[in-house]
Parts: structure tokens; sequence; C-alpha cells
């Protein structure tokens, strides 16, 4: 470390003690201070965690997500996120990874400069943030001719979840990582949250969540590679959408969409639709 950085520490914290770190990151992430699949890295001061960096490996794929990076604000400008992204390359090394990346939604100024600092590739678009009436955006899938789908798919509502679906989304939870659990994000999930079963099996579920009393956020859309058809998404909004609208009307919905689908809706919705880039960060390891 430099010598500014000379009375701060690096360290992995123990799992055990997860709960001294969870004012390190967002309440949604804590999980992941106790999570297999999970990269953690700390920095101390006089004993005490000030700084922490989380990321989400995925071994069967040789790359691990930066998922969180934060230092309180009385022992920041002192290089201690450079610091520990460039430690976590190391531990991503170590464990194998061939890369690291993360997305964020710009203005991220700080997190730009110290992934440029950690020699990161520049940011590219990957996907956009959808904002619009809930009610329009149902409407617009709605309209879309649908194609059809293979007689062994079923959409069903997230709420009538078994225990084997459950089991399966522990069983591969290796493959999609704990960003991507259908349950455990803070907030509730509401009643459009669908899954899909392929031969009885599931394959893939879209957890929306009630974020704010009149907003409604597409939290989660996951899909395992088995399962990805054409047209399955929109089949899944649609019902969703026929679902919410039947039970609990709301407002306004957010969507991060891949750009495919961005655009579509893009098209569809046309002026009715605010929409923000979302930008990916990589860094190849040498």
């Amino acid at each position: 470390m430099s010598e500014n950085l000379s009375s701060y520490e690096l360290g992995i914290p123990v799992i055990e003690d997860a709960e001294y770190y969870q004012h390190l990151t967002f309440g949604s992430y804590g999980y992941m201070l106790a999570e297999e699949h999970a990269v953690r890295l700390a920095a101390y001061h006089q004993g005490r965690p000030i700084g922490l960096v989380l990321a989400l490996s995925h071994p069967q794929r040789a790359y691990s997500r930066l998922m969180s990076l934060f230092v309180l604000p009385e022992h920041r400008l002192r290089g201690l996120g450079t610091a520990l992204v460039l430690g976590l390359e190391q531990l991503a090394r170590a464990r194998g990874d061939e890369r690291l990346e993360t997305s964020y939604l710009p203005p991220k100024a700080a997190l730009a400069r110290v992934l440029e600092k950690c020699g990161w590739q520049p940011p590219f678009v990957h996907m956009n943030v959808v904002e619009a009436p809930f009610a329009t955006t149902g409407d617009v899938v709605d309209r879309y001719p649908l194609p059809q789908l293979p007689s062994n798919v079923t959409i069903f509502p997230w709420s009538e979840r078994t225990q084997q679906d459950l089991a399966i989304v522990e069983a591969r939870r290796g493959e999609y990582g704990g960003a991507m659990h259908p349950e455990e994000e803070p907030y509730p999930i509401a009643s459009g949250s669908m899954g899909v079963r392929m031969d009885g099996r599931l394959m893939g579920w879209m957890i929306w969540h009630e974020v704010a009393p009149d907003l409604l956020r597409c939290s989660i859309m996951y899909l395992f590679p088995e399962a990805r058809m054409h047209g399955l998404w929109l089949h899944m909004i649609a019902q969703g959408y026929h679902r919410q609208m039947a039970i609990r009307p709301y407002r306004n919905a957010v969507i991060p969409a891949v750009l495919p689908l961005s655009h579509f809706l893009q098209r569809q919705l046309k002026k009715r639709a605010r929409v923000r880039d979302y930008h990916k960060v990589v860094k190849v390891l040498d």
C-alpha cells in the first residue's frame, strides 16, 4: 500500500462475523457475506472494518461479478477503493477466474475512476432500464403477437412454487449466483411474479418487487440455458401483468431489460417510457 494507506490493512472477512460488515454494503447484498460463491475483502483501520468489496463467483464460467464496493466517507480519497479492487483481482485469480465484470447505472463517477485506475476496460452499454406506466407496459406486450410455446413448457404464478421448485433453485445456485436468487431481495414479492417449468422441472423465474407504494420493479429475470427460447419472456410478462392487474394494479413499473427487449419496449411505448443506459465494465485477468 502507498504511504497514505500505511495505517490500513486488508483482510478477508470471516463468515461467522458477517453481521459486523452489514453496514458496508446494500441490504440486498448482505447475504453475500456468508455466501459460498462470494469473494469478500475488507479494509480495516485500527482493527475496525471501514471498507468492503463483494463479488459473486461463477466458477462454471470462470468469472466473478463485482457487486458492491463501499468505503466509509471519512476514509475516502486515500486510495482504499483502488486497493480493494486490486485485492479482489488477486483473490479472483487465485480462484481460477479469467475475468471480472460489473454493471452500474451512471453517474457513478467514483466507481468509474477506480476501475479505470485498475486497468478495467472502458464501460459500454449492455442493457437499459425502462420506466413506464405499468398498465401501458402490459398493454403493449398484450397486443404483441406472441409465438406459441412448446407443449412441455408451463408458466405459473411464483406464489404457487413447490418445495421441489425451491430445491432446484438451491441445487443450481452455482449456475446463476445469489444475485439472481428469486427470494433474497428485502422487498415484498408482487403477485405478478411468475415461474416457468419444462417437463415439470423449474427452469426460470421473473420476480416483481414492490419497491414503493405505487411502483413495481422487475428485479430478477432468469432462465436456465436449456430453457431460453424466443418469446418466453414476453409470455411471462404478459401473464404476470394480467395476474397483477386482477389482484392489485400499480401505477408505474421499472424493467431492467437486455437490449433487444428494451428496443422492443421503446418502439412500442415511444414517449411514454423513460430509458436509462446500464453500463458494463470488464477486466480480463492475466
